[in-house]
């Protein structure tokens, strides 16, 4: 993730819902070396799952995109570039 290249604003959220591995110690450390990178404990809650987790991390951002990435996802390093790309020319396709 921390190889993702885009020009604009990017913060990388790592969503954390009471893993049991070290995610919260290794993005921690990761957080210190790049700053767009930003550990989120996510408070207990009903319903459970990764669907309450996403939804988590859409009423925290205050961005115009919102991409979702598992933890074993390893994208290309204009990946950002190209899916926002993407939303724009669709947006702007439907505006005509």
């Amino acid at each position: 993730m921390v190889k993702i290249d885009y020009p604009g604003e990017l913060t990388i959220y790592v969503l954390d819902d009471n893993s049991k591995d070290d995610t919260a110690e290794i993005t921690r450390e990761f957080s210190y070396l790049f700053s767009k990178i930003c550990y989120v404990k996510v408070p207990p809650g009903e319903p459970t799952g990764k669907s309450r987790v996403l939804n988590y991390g859409l009423s925290i951002t205050k961005s115009a995109y919102f991409l979702v990435y598992d933890a074993d996802n390893q994208p290309n390093s204009d990946a950002v570039i190209e899916l926002v790309h993407a939303a724009e020319t669709t947006e702007m396709q439907q505006e005509q």
